[in-house]
This record gives structure tokens, sequence and C-alpha cells, in this order.
């Protein structure tokens, strides 16, 4: 009856360990979410800038005068 009881706690124990553990890697998991979001925040601003950056440095043209 010990033995039983003993294993019994060893898996409970194990199982509160596992949860545990999962528990950490969805809290990663989601920082990773929002790290990526808001890195692909920054690129689509840094994107826009060059752009604009690019389209300031083309020479203007004037009108050709027929």
């Amino acid at each position: 009856m010990k033995q039983r009881a003993e294993e019994a706690i060893k898996r409970v124990q194990g199982k509160i360990g596992s949860d545990k553990a999962v528990k950490q890697l969805q809290l990663e998991m989601e920082q990773i979410k929002k790290d990526n979001q808001s890195l692909k925040s920054r690129l689509v601003e840094l994107e826009a800038k060059a752009k604009q950056t690019a389209l300031e440095a083309l020479p203007e043209t004037a009108p050709e005068a027929p």
C-alpha cells in the first residue's frame, strides 16, 4: 500500500512539474508573439520611411513646354 502511494505521489509530482514547464513555454510563446508583432510594426514604419526618402531623392522634372 505504501509503495502504491509513493508511486502515485511521484506521478502527481511529475505531472505538476510538467504543467509548470508547459505554462512557462506558453508564457515564452506569448512574449515571442508580442516581440514579433513589434518587429513587424517597426519594419512597416522603416519601409514607409525608406520609400518616402527614395521618392524625395528623385529629381523633380519640370513639365515640358509645348
